[in-house]
C-alpha cells in the first residue's frame, strides 16, 4: 500500500491506550500525537525523537511477546498437523531472540537510524543492561512457560480434537463502538461444537483481566456473530501451568462497552479538533509525576529533558 500522509493520525481506542491515557496525559501525547509522522526526515526533531522512543521495548514484554509467538507457532503447526516444536527448540527460540535484543541493544546509532527494525531495550537505554541474576531468572521463567505451554489443557486439547481456528494472534483486527474503531488482538479463537472460546495466554501476572476478556467477547459477538450464550472465556497462566475458565456474564460485556464509549469522550476533550483528531497543545497534557509510573515510560528522556521545553 503507497504511503499516504496524514498530518494527525487516525483516532482509534485499544485497551493499551486506555491504559496510557489514565497513567499519564503527557505520554499519551507523546505516544500517540507526537510521534505520528516521526519516521519522516522532514519531522522535527521532537516528533523523530517521540518516533524513537515509542519503539522502545522492556525486558517483561520482549519476552512475553516472544513466549506469545512460540505460542501462535505451536497453534498453527497444530492446524496444519504437524508436530509441535520440542520444549527444548521452544525455549532455544526464545533465548536466542532475547540475545539477538541484547546485542543490538548495545548499538544505539544502528536503533537511532532503524528504529523500527533493531530492538532497543529500556534497560540498555536508560540503564546499565540487565544483570546476570535478573538473566538467569529469564531464562528459568522461559523454560518453566514453555514447557506449560505444551503440557497445557488448551494444546492437549486442540491436538485431540478437530474443531475450527477462528482467528489466532491477528494484529490487525478491529470492531466499531459508535464510529470508533476498537482494535483488539486475540491470542486464540476457535470453535468446537457449539461453544466459541475465547483464549487468553498469560506468561506473568496472575491477575485475570476481566476488562481484555470483556472487549474479546464484544468483539466477537461483532465480528463473528456468536451468541453470548455460547461464548467461553478461558486463560491459560503458563507461569502457574494452570487454565482457569471465566465466566462473564452478558450485563458485563454492556458495561465494557459503556466504559469504551466513556474513555472515548474523555479522550476527545484533549482534542482541539475531533473531525481531524488534532490534539490541545502539549501543556494541555499534564505529566503524571509519578516516579512508580516514570520509570517505566518510553519517553522519560523527554520529561526531562530540553527536548520537550522546546514542543512546550
Amino acid at each position: 500500500m503507497a504511503f499516504s500522509f496524514s498530518e494527525y493520525p487516525e483516532f482509534s481506542w485499544s485497551l493499551s491506550r486506555d491504559r496510557v491515557f489514565n497513567s499519564c496525559k503527557r505520554r499519551y501525547y507523546c505516544q500517540y500525537y507526537l510521534s505520528h509522522n516521526g519516521w519522516l526526515t522532514t519531522a522535527s526533531h521532537a516528533a523523530q525523537l517521540a518516533y524513537r522512543l515509542k519503539q522502545l521495548t522492556n525486558l517483561h514484554c520482549f519476552v512475553g511477546q516472544a513466549i506469545h509467538n512460540i505460542a501462535k507457532d505451536t497453534v498453527l503447526r497444530l492446524v496444519r498437523e504437524e508436530p509441535p516444536a520440542t520444549q527444548e527448540e521452544c525455549t532455544g527460540v526464545v533465548l536466542y531472540q532475547l540475545q539477538q535484543a541484547i546485542d543490538q541493544s548495545q548499538n544505539k546509532m544502528a536503533w537511532i537510524v532503524r528504529p523500527r527494525n533493531t530492538k532497543m531495550l529500556q534497560e540498555f537505554y536508560y540503564g546499565h543492561g540487565i544483570s546476570q541474576e535478573r538473566l538467569d531468572g529469564i531464562k528459568s521463567q522461559v523454560a518453566t512457560c514453555t514447557e506449560n505451554l505444551l503440557a497445557s489443557k488448551t494444546i492437549d486439547f486442540l491436538r485431540r480434537n478437530n474443531l475450527t481456528i477462528a482467528e489466532i494472534d491477528l494484529s490487525s483486527n478491529y470492531f466499531l463502538v459508535g464510529q470508533t474503531k476498537v482494535f483488539v488482538r486475540v491470542d486464540l479463537l476457535y470453535s468446537f461444537s457449539d461453544r466459541h472460546f475465547i483464549l487468553d495466554w498469560k506468561t506473568g501476572k496472575d491477575d485475570v483481566a476481566l476488562d481484555q476478556l470483556a472487549i474479546y467477547g464484544l468483539y466477537a459477538v461483532g465480528a463473528y456473530g456468536w451468541p453470548h450464550e455460547h461464548l467461553r472465556f478461558q486463560v491459560e497462566s503458563l507461569k502457574k501451568g494452570e487454565r482457569l475458565e471465566v465466566d462473564l456474564a452478558e450485563p458485563e460485556l454492556a458495561l465494557r462497552e459503556m466504559k469504551i464509549r466513556q474513555s472515548v469522550a474523555a479522550m476527545q476533550e484533549y482534542l482541539a479538533d475531533v473531525e481531524v483528531n488534532k490534539p490541545l497543545p502539549v501543556e494541555a497534557f499534564p505529566v503524571a509525576r509519578d516516579e512508580r509510573r516514570c520509570v517505566d515510560c518510553n519517553f522519560i528522556e523527554m520529561c526531562c529533558s530540553a527536548a520537550m521545553n522546546k514542543i512546550v
